[in-house]
């Protein structure tokens, strides 16, 4: 029997394109029929490998989840960017291509991303989620995040509620 490799790592320049591509993937099966379509590929359109290669020369804590060499997911992560919530640590974005959901890459990639904050000193962690992106939402119930805030966010002109999830 053979092992197949899976590793959660941090990003680098080289896997620029290969970000674009998941993140448009996973966008596309999270909210296609949701966002309007225009305003979905054009969000998409502008997260190219150029885009990425940007986000990751700044350092900012972008996490990948390789499986035997091919990138199943990413999520970024950093401090805190509303300061309405009692939490220092932020999950920007955890995604992963449609065809690696559900088998447990999610939860791997998760704790990874909450491990990088935890050394970073930087105390609880948060997540916002579209409330419209109902398996995101079991997700992070399911992870142990509770509710704790409200906000919204305006795509093509429709405006959707989000909730924030938080883990102290």
């Amino acid at each position: 029997m053979s092992t197949i490799p899976i590793d959660v790592r941090a990003a680098s320049e080289k896997d620029a394109d290969q970000l674009a591509g998941v993140q448009a993937r996973a966008w596309q099966g999270a909210y296609r029929g949701i966002i309007p379509g225009l305003a979905l590929e054009r969000f998409i359109g502008e997260r190219d490998g150029r885009w990425w290669q940007r986000v990751l020369r700044r350092r900012m804590g972008t996490l990948v989840i390789d499986f035997d060499g091919t990138l199943a997911g990413y999520a970024t992560c950093g401090p805190v960017r509303r300061r309405i919530v009692p939490a220092d640590g932020e999950i920007y974005e955890l995604y992963l291509d449609p065809d690696y959901q559900g088998v447990g890459l999610g939860a791997r990639l998760f704790n990874a991303a909450a491990k990088h904050l935890a050394t970073r000193r930087l105390k609880g962690t948060v997540a916002w989620v579209l409330d419209v992106n109902e398996p995101a939402v079991a997700f992070y119930r399911a992870m142990g995040g509770q509710p704790l805030a409200k906000s919204g966010e305006v795509f093509g002109g429709t405006r959707f509620e989000k909730t924030a999830y938080i883990w102290r």
